[in-house]
């Protein structure tokens, strides 16, 4: 994959049951309602995480994503 700095990494809060995590003050940088974007995002499961697959679920404003497949072996 192609270096695509600039890049800025953001800390999150992760709730009390571990099933989210919530980034503030992020500039998503969208030029336009309807201008496409892309966010690369780094997830890692532990070593006790059961094998299987994964999606995580982007919410930006009141619009939710789904990622692609994660698959933990």
């Amino acid at each position: 994959m192609k270096n695509l700095a600039p890049h800025n990494t953001y800390t999150g809060t992760l709730s009390p049951d571990g099933q989210t995590l919530t980034f503030t003050g992020v500039d998503l940088a969208i030029p336009g309602p309807i201008s496409p974007t892309l966010l690369l995002v780094e997830v890692g499961a532990s070593a006790t995480t059961p094998p299987g697959t994964y999606t995580v679920d982007f919410t930006i404003g009141g619009t939710t994503y789904q990622s692609n497949t994660i698959t933990v072996s």
